[in-house]
């Protein structure tokens, strides 16, 4: 081959090479694309906030997250950031998407309503059920907004997890004939914080789910990567028990949970139509209850299906001796 000839070829090589890179470039830089406004999307088209009654049935969207943990002054001042709003390096706000077909929150009838993070990276993660995560780390986003919602159960909540946003407004809710739902205290202490920031107060009306009694079921759901989570659901007259179980994996420490040396733990709710809901782990005659029809599970069980619910009916049973 002439040295012209070899010079030919070196040039196609490297021009094929040069084409490959750039595709490869185009590739990245889309997919990063595509990942943003997945993130962004799943906290789009939230409706203004304005101060006054939200009637059953009327459309809206809200991002919020609820006023637990510590007096509604101190959380809402600390997501009012003095105007500026909130940023964290340390856990994320676990928050909710909300509108009139799923007003269910964690723990919640009361709250505050937020304005989504800016930067597409500050939305961590986003499933239609609550995955039991108060971590940084980042899983993929796979629905919007309208999906997450259509996904998410009318007797459940979806979680959100983000980084940043800002105060926009708290938020009350009211059964369909006027009564005020949740904690009045705590609903006082909201109002109150509304009127000392000069944010509106949202009262929204809602339609209670029919709640009737109904085999127990038990499902596995997607978690963290490397975690794994189970609910046990046990549907009653007018009332849901729920058991949430979590095992984390080797060498995780999670805050705000309290695991055994498998590293498993669970949680017991019961829970109204409205979605109000109370922990009932140290209510004897409800854990009696739950004990009493876990027996009714049927059907095919792995051996993690197995070692949740012997780990639930373990600590169950703690909980009696207690």
């Amino acid at each position: 081959m002439s040295g012209g000839e070899q010079d030919d070829k070196k040039a196609e090589a490297l021009q094929a090479d040069s084409t490959a890179q750039s595709g490869d470039l185009r590739s990245t830089l889309q997919e990063i694309r595509h990942d943003s406004e997945q993130r962004l999307g799943v906290v789009d088209g939230l409706s203004e906030v304005k101060a006054g009654r939200v009637q059953a049935g009327e459309k809206f969207r809200y991002l919020v997250t609820a006023a637990v943990q510590a007096h509604p002054r101190e959380i809402g001042t600390w997501l009012d950031g003095e105007g500026a709003g909130f940023a964290t390096t340390d856990r994320p706000v676990n928050t909710s998407l909300i509108d009139q077909d799923h007003s269910w929150t964690f723990e919640g009838n009361n709250g505050f309503i937020l304005e989504p993070p800016v930067n597409p990276d500050d939305v961590i993660a986003a499933r239609p059920h609550d995955f039991a995560s108060n971590d940084l780390i980042s899983q993929p986003i796979e629905q919007n907004a309208e999906e997450l919602l259509s996904a998410t159960s009318p007797e459940g909540y979806n979680q959100i997890t983000i980084r940043s946003g800002k105060l926009a407004g708290v938020f009350i809710k009211f059964s369909p004939d006027g009564a005020e739902l949740g904690d009045p205290v705590k609903n006082q202490q909201l109002r109150e914080f509304a009127q000392e920031h000069d944010v509106p107060v949202v009262e929204i009306e809602v339609e209670p789910q029919e709640l009737h009694t109904g085999p127990v079921t038990m499902e596995r759901l997607p978690a963290n990567s490397g975690n794994q989570l189970w609910k046990m659901r046990m549907p009653e007259e007018g009332s849901l028990r729920e058991i949430d179980i979590i095992k984390f994996q080797p060498g995780e420490a999670p805050r705000g949970f309290t695991i055994d040396e498998a590293g498993f733990d669970m949680r017991l709710q019961e829970i109204d139509g409205y979605g109000q809901s109370r922990y009932v782990l140290g209510d004897a005659e409800s854990v009696q209850k739950v004990l009493a029809r876990i027996d009714e599970l049927s059907g095919s069980m792995d051996e993690a299906d197995q070692s949740a619910l012997a780990f639930a009916r373990h600590r169950l049973e703690q909980a009696l001796q207690s």
